[in-house]
């Protein structure tokens, strides 16, 4: 059995403006159970509070995914869910 735990925060755009526009940082766990036995066979985590996976994110989503130079304001970047569709997939979105 697959078992996710998900949570997100809104994380600033810009840093230096808290109260401007946000994006979603994604984060939880999916664990891998063995109904059989009832044993945990998997336990995959991405944490929410994970200062370098965050700032390895913003990273990303400010070079558009790619090394360009996008605009912070593009569809790409606000959403996120474009440059993911394996990941939306999982989602459920």
């Amino acid at each position: 059995m697959f078992f996710s735990i998900t949570q997100q925060i809104p994380i600033p755009i810009d840093p230096h403006n808290p109260g401007g526009a946000t994006v979603p940082f994604r984060g939880g766990c999916t664990l891998v159970l063995d109904l059989d036995s009832g044993q945990l066979l998997y336990r995959i985590a991405k944490p929410i509070n994970d200062p370098e996976r965050l700032q390895n994110e913003m990273d990303y989503l400010h070079n558009n995914g790619s090394g360009s130079c996008a605009p912070p304001t593009s569809p790409i970047f606000v959403t996120g869910t474009e440059k993911e569709p394996f990941a939306q997939l999982h989602r459920g979105d």
